[in-house]
C-alpha cells in the first residue's frame, strides 16, 4: 500500500481534475448560456411586441423568413440572388469581351489608316509621274509636229522644181532662214 502523503497528493490531483472537468463541461457553458439569454431577452420582447401575443406565430414567421435564405428549386430569395449574381457575372464577361473587341477595332482602324496613307502617297507620286509623262508626251508631240512640218515643206519644195535630175533633191534639202532660226531657238 502507498504511504498516506502519496494518497493525499493523488486524491488532490483527482479533485483538481474533477473540478476542471466540471468547470469546462458544466459551469462555464452555464455562464455562457446565461449571458446569451440576457442578450436574447430584449430580442424576444421586441418580437413579442411586433408580432403580438402569439409567440408560436413568431417562430413560424421566422422559420418562413429563414427558409427563403435556403436554396431549393429556384423559388427562394437565395435562388433569386444567385441568379442575379450569375447574370452580373455574365454581363461583366460580356462587357470585358466588348472592351477587347473595341480595342481590336481601334487597332485595325489605325492599321488601315496607315495603309490608306501609304496608298494616297502612292497615288500622289503616280499622279506626279503621270504629269511628268504627259509633259514629256506633249514635248514629243511638238517635236513630231515640227519634223512633220519640215518634211512637208521639203516635199513642197521638191515638187515645185522641174528640170534636171537632182535639182528636186537639192531644193528639198535647202532650208529657209526662218526654219534655221526656229531650230536654233
Amino acid at each position: 500500500m502507498l504511504p498516506v502523503w502519496v494518497q493525499v497528493i493523488i486524491g488532490a490531483a483527482a479533485l483538481v481534475a474533477a473540478l476542471g472537468v466540471l468547470w469546462s463541461k458544466v459551469v462555464h457553458p452555464a455562464f455562457r448560456l446565461a449571458q446569451t439569454a440576457d442578450d436574447l431577452v430584449p430580442l424576444l420582447r421586441d418580437l413579442t411586441v411586433a408580432f403580438g401575443n402569439t409567440p408560436p406565430g413568431v417562430f413560424m414567421v421566422l422559420e418562413e423568413i429563414a427558409s427563403e435564405f435556403r436554396t431549393d428549386s429556384g423559388s427562394t430569395l437565395r435562388d433569386a440572388v444567385n441568379k442575379l449574381n450569375d447574370t452580373v457575372d455574365a454581363l461583366q464577361l460580356g462587357a470585358h469581351a466588348l472592351e477587347r473587341l473595341a480595342s481590336l477595332d481601334r487597332q485595325e482602324v489605325a492599321r488601315l489608316a496607315v495603309m490608306l496613307g501609304q496608298i494616297l502617297q502612292g497615288v500622289e507620286a503616280s499622279s506626279e509621274a503621270d504629269a511628268g509623262v504627259a509633259a514629256d508626251l506633249a514635248e514629243a508631240k511638238r517635236g513630231v509636229e515640227h519634223v512633220a512640218s519640215d518634211l512637208a515643206e521639203s516635199h513642197r519644195r521638191a515638187d515645185e522644181v522641174t528640170g534636171k535630175p537632182g535639182e528636186a533633191a537639192d531644193a528639198a534639202a535647202q532650208r529657209t532662214e526662218a526654219e534655221i532660226e526656229a531650230e536654233e531657238s
